[in-house]
């Protein structure tokens, strides 16, 4: 997806309702919206489309990459996350 049809996909599902964004965890990366459920179709669709035709630009994806990266380390720092990791080190 090019960034022209990626701003396209990202101001109709804002038209259709609301873009969640995207958010990073240890296992997923993720993003979403919200959209009214006579919209869902459309707004499914949308998302189909957009997963269907990516396009691998490698310096969008490096990009990207740096981001994902500052998240996770974002995590790594955080006390929370520290003992979760702990637990799951000694309960798995």
């Amino acid at each position: 997806m090019d960034l022209n049809a990626l701003a396209q996909f990202r101001r109709r599902i804002g038209e259709l309702g609301q873009e969640a964004g995207g958010w990073t965890s240890q296992d997923a990366i993720s993003f979403g919206f919200t959209v009214p459920a006579d919209s869902f179709d459309e707004a499914l669709g949308l998302l189909a489309d957009a997963l269907l035709e990516l396009n691998w630009d490698t310096g969008r994806f490096e990009s990207e990459k740096q981001v994902v990266l500052q998240e996770l380390e974002k995590y790594e720092e955080d006390p929370v996350q520290q003992l979760y990791r702990l637990l799951y080190a000694n309960v798995w």
